[in-house]
């Protein structure tokens, strides 16, 4: 096989994809690094256990790294792949990214307790949700550096229920409805920009999450967090 990574992905890869979160892949795939021009320019190979293996010069050998740190994954021919070992990609996220996964992060933050004020599950990895993240890292005992990798991504997602109550306000607070008419629209954000969720009509109660600066309220539907305006939904 050339060793060129771009003609290996090219002319020697079977099936592959980008890395990003869902994807299962199995021991023995190739993985690459992508520039900003869309070149690969080096290749690994995966090994299990999100370990990568790589060459990476003479001044440093074959080492090991993270399968985070890579772009792109690629099953090369003439290999017996078998699903024995393989791993499902949990995305590392960090400040800067943006999309469903960084809102689904959000929405488990909120649920746990962990305020979001001014922007709530708005997909966008900033400030807030950084501060957010190193808020649980600490209370769970991990490295606290506001970076979302499989560690703590692992840790959320093994958070009982118990806990996500012992974490909760003790005051266990109610956001009732507060409208009449057509209902009132529960979106995906703390504000009319964000999607629709549900239509809630008057009298209708939810868990309250917390409540964001602009007066918007968080509240617990039932497998996600959405948000209603303050004008239509009063604590209690």
């Amino acid at each position: 096989m050339y060793h060129g990574s771009n003609t290996m992905w090219n002319k020697y890869c079977t099936s592959k994809g980008t890395l990003q979160s869902g994807i299962t892949i199995r021991p023995g795939t190739a993985v690459f690094l992508v520039n900003s021009a869309g070149s690969r320019h080096h290749v690994g190979l995966f090994i299990g256990n999100d370990t990568v293996i790589e060459a990476k010069g003479t001044a440093y050998g074959v080492v090991t790294s993270k399968l985070s740190h890579w772009d792109e994954w690629g099953e090369l021919t003439g290999v017996d792949y078998t699903n024995e070992g393989s791993e499902t990609v949990v995305a590392t996220l960090r400040k800067g990214d943006k999309g469903e996964d960084v809102r689904v992060l959000q929405t488990k933050l909120l649920a746990l307790g962990y305020g979001l004020p001014k922007y709530g599950a708005d997909g966008s990895y900033g400030a807030e949700t950084t501060a957010a993240v190193m808020a649980f890292q600490t209370d769970k005992g991990l490295v606290a550096d506001g970076i979302c990798g499989p560690i703590t991504q692992a840790v959320l997602d093994d958070v009982k229920t118990e806990e996500i109550e012992d974490d909760a306000t003790p005051e266990m607070k109610r956001v009732i409805i507060t409208a009449s008419g057509d209902g009132v629209d529960i979106r995906a954000g703390n504000s009319e920009q964000y999607s629709l969720i549900t239509t809630a009509q008057n009298g209708t109660s939810y868990d309250w999450v917390a409540t964001a600066e602009n007066g918007w309220h968080a509240v617990a539907l039932e497998n996600q967090v959405g948000w209603v305006s303050g004008e239509f939904g009063q604590i209690e």
